[in-house]
């Protein structure tokens, strides 16, 4: 008789690993509360390309496919990983997945294509449609530093471990930037509840959809096809709006002409400065 299937063994390693080990009747506590998920699978919507395009805002929005449960985001990954987590729904557990590095996951599919080069990058070659919780999504963005041009690293408040928000300038299926658009992407850093499967519904590898997609890409044709996706709204919550910068079109550019003017005058007086300097030696 098997006293454990290696879903079961799966879990109490995943949960060892992300846990504090020095508190074990903790963790046994916890995971005596958790069930192996036999979930039914989620169905990734998709669109031609050519008439989505056309509806997509410009500015600092956050383009993605959602509904009133989940929020999809996408990851890419080797064979290994991939399998692994669409198997078990989580990625605890997984041999050769880095518990404490940063993770970044991205709503927007065609900026995992960039960043993937439409999974024949190395070790990207498996891209992963992830559900996640709609309430643990928009508790990562509450979480999240917004880094729009910082450096430093800082400490999210409210969540275990190190969360960034990063707004970068969105792309064409081509991989070429698209004007005035930009897309966000999170990084997690030990997010136990992201590790452990607890703020996911469901994990999918459409790795097949991606190369039949790729073929299309150059041209823009007709055939191609991309998930659907549409703004999420963060309105409801006036001060998630504002931390993340959420921006129309014609708000990011005079934003962008106020910083070039604020860098202008900045340069000016740098120049004043040296040429002060410089009366002031030939004084002496």
């Amino acid at each position: 008789m098997q006293l454990f299937n290696e879903d079961v063994l799966g879990l109490i390693l995943g949960f060892l690993a992300v846990e504090d080990t020095g508190n074990f009747r903790s963790t046994c506590s916890r995971f005596s509360a958790v069930t192996v998920r036999k979930v039914p699978p989620r169905q990734l919507h998709w669109m031609p390309y050519n008439t989505q395009k056309l509806k997509w805002p410009g500015g600092r929005n956050i383009l993605a496919q959602h509904d009133e449960e989940a929020v999809v985001v996408y990851q890419a990954y080797n064979k290994t990983i991939a399998e692994f987590a669409v198997r078990h729904k989580r990625f605890a557990g997984c041999p050769g997945y880095g518990l404490t590095r940063m993770t970044w996951i991205k709503p927007q599919f065609l900026w995992m294509m960039y960043r993937s080069s439409w999974g024949r990058s190395h070790n990207q070659d498996h891209v992963l449609a992830i559900w996640l919780k709609r309430t643990a999504f928009l508790n990562y963005l509450r979480g999240a530093v917004n880094f729009d041009g910082k450096k430093e690293w800082k400490k999210a408040s409210g969540l275990k471990g190190t969360m960034r928000l990063q707004w970068d300038p969105d792309h064409s299926p081509s991989g070429a930037k698209v004007a005035n658009r930009r897309a966000v992407q999170l990084g997690l850093k030990a997010c136990t509840s992201y590790i452990d499967g607890t703020d996911i519904l469901d994990i999918q590898d459409i790795s097949a959809q991606v190369a039949h997609n790729f073929q299309f890409v150059e041209t823009e044709a007709a055939e191609l096809v991309t998930p659907v996706e549409t703004v999420l709204d963060v309105a409801f919550d006036p001060g998630l709006k504002e931390g993340l910068a959420i921006s129309d079109l014609d708000s990011m550019i005079e934003e962008r002409k106020q910083a070039s003017e604020d860098k202008g005058k900045a340069a000016a007086g740098m120049n004043k400065k040296k040429r002060n300097f410089k009366g002031a030696k030939k004084k002496k």
